[in-house]
């Protein structure tokens, strides 16, 4: 099967998602202090998202797919099977960043912040499946 990505695609899709969230942590301390989320500098803050992705991939790779497995064995609608999506993402991205939040010193985190960041994060992956691409 073929990647219909180029590397050059991949390396700025990451590029341009490093950036965003430099500028995302530089300019919403205030926003993120609000939601209970304190960090000692830039970097913590984006170590904090690369780590908690990587630990919350594994799990968000097996419950992504169940809902995708469902529609196809036709079990599930497409709009119950977004909901399920937004349910099963949302927990097992809190899931990730509650460990890594556990484990980083200079990073913490209120379990709030850290479900509305999830929240955030699930709905606008979600869009996929509402579409269809996911879960046809």
């Amino acid at each position: 099967m073929k990647n219909k990505y180029s590397k050059k695609t991949v390396i700025l899709a990451l590029l341009l998602v490093i950036v965003v969230l430099m500028i995302f942590a530089a300019f919403c301390r205030p926003l993120m202090r609000l939601l209970g989320f304190e960090y000692a500098g830039i970097g913590d803050f984006f170590l904090f998202f690369v780590l908690s992705s990587f630990v919350s991939w594994p799990l968000n790779t097996i419950f992504d797919a169940i809902p995708v497995a469902l529609v196809s064995l036709k079990r599930l609608s497409v709009k119950a099977a977004s909901v399920i999506y937004v349910i099963s993402d949302t927990a097992t991205t809190f899931l990730g960043f509650c460990i890594v939040d556990y484990f980083m010193d200079r990073v913490s985190a209120s379990e709030l912040s850290i479900f509305v960041i999830a929240l955030i994060f699930a709905l606008s992956g979600v869009s996929d499946a509402i579409n269809g691409e996911r879960l046809k």
